[in-house]
C-alpha cells in the first residue's frame, strides 16, 4: 500500500497470502476501472473542446459577415448541417461518458432489459422483425449496472435494425465464459478490416465506420469497462453477427 501511495507501483502486488487474494483482485480491478475512466474522460474532453470550438467558429464566421446578411440558403444549409453533426457528436460522446463500468453490489435482469429494448426498436423499425432466443428465465439476474447493459443492448439492436433487410435474431445464454449475447442480422455484413476499426479503442468519431462505427464503438467501451469482449463475424444469412461475452466477476 505504501508503494502504491508513493507512486512506485500502479497496482497492489497479487503475490500475497491466499485469504487476501480476493480483496487484492477487487481493489486492483477498481484501480484499473478508475484509470480507464480517467483516460476516456480526458479523450472525450479533448474531442468535445475541438468539435465545439470548430463549430462555433464556422457559424460565427457566417453570422459575423455583415456584408452578406441575411445568410444565403447555402449558408443556412451549411449551418444546419454543422449543428446537426455537432448534436450527433455530443450525444455520442455523452453516451460514452455515462458508462459506469463494473460496480460491486449491482445486478440487473438481462432478459427483461432485452425485451424492453426490443419493444422500443420495433417502434423505430416497424418493418423489421426482432426475435429473441433464450432459455434463461425473465428473473435471471447478472452482476452489472443496468444502464450499461441497456445501452449495450440498445446499440447492438439499433445497429442490427439499421442494416438488416428484415430480421434480427438476438440470443442470450449463460456459458462457462459468462453471459453471452449474440445479435445477427440479414444485412450486407461488415468486412474484417471495418470490424477491426470499429473495435479500436482509440478510434475517433470521424474515423469510425459509417453506420457501424458509432454504436459499436460505445459497445466496445462498455465491454472494456466491464472486462468483456466482442467479436464481429458473418451471420448464417450473410449479414453481421456480433457476439459479446461478459465474464463472471472474479
Amino acid at each position: 500500500m505504501r508503494r502504491l501511495q508513493s507512486g512506485k507501483q500502479p497496482r497492489l502486488n497479487p503475490d500475497a497470502p491466499e485469504e487476501f487474494s480476493p480483496l487484492i483482485k477487487q481493489f486492483n480491478n477498481l484501480l484499473e476501472l478508475a484509470s480507464r475512466r480517467l483516460d476516456r474522460h480526458r479523450r472525450l474532453n479533448s474531442d468535445l473542446s475541438h468539435m465545439v470550438k470548430t463549430s462555433i467558429s464556422a457559424n460565427l464566421a457566417i453570422l459575423s459577415d455583415t456584408g452578406s446578411l441575411p445568410p444565403s440558403r447555402d449558408d443556412i444549409e451549411f449551418m444546419t448541417s454543422n449543428l446537426k453533426d455537432l448534436s450527433r457528436s455530443l450525444n455520442y460522446r455523452m453516451s460514452k461518458a455515462d458508462i459506469s463500468g463494473r460496480q460491486m453490489g449491482q445486478t440487473c435482469l438481462p432478459i427483461e432489459i432485452a425485451n424492453n429494448v426490443i419493444s422500443v426498436m420495433e417502434k423505430i423499425f416497424p418493418d423489421k422483425s426482432f426475435r429473441i432466443n433464450t432459455s434463461l428465465p425473465n428473473n435471471f439476474s447478472w452482476p452489472m449496472e443496468r444502464q450499461d447493459l441497456s445501452e449495450l443492448f440498445g446499440n447492438l439492436l439499433e445497429n442490427g435494425g439499421k442494416w438488416s433487410q428484415a430480421e434480427i435474431d438476438v440470443s442470450i445464454s449463460q456459458t462457462d465464459s459468462g453471459l453471452t449475447i449474440e445479435v445477427a442480422d440479414d444485412g450486407p455484413g461488415i468486412t474484417p478490416e471495418a470490424a477491426s476499426k470499429v473495435m479500436d479503442r482509440g478510434s475517433r468519431l470521424d474515423e469510425t465506420v459509417s453506420g457501424f462505427g458509432l454504436g459499436l464503438s460505445i459497445v466496445s467501451e462498455i465491454l472494456e469497462d466491464n472486462f468483456g469482449r466482442m467479436n464481429i463475424g458473418p451471420s448464417e444469412t450473410g449479414g453481421a453477427r456480433i457476439t459479446v461475452v461478459l465474464p463472471f466477476p472474479e
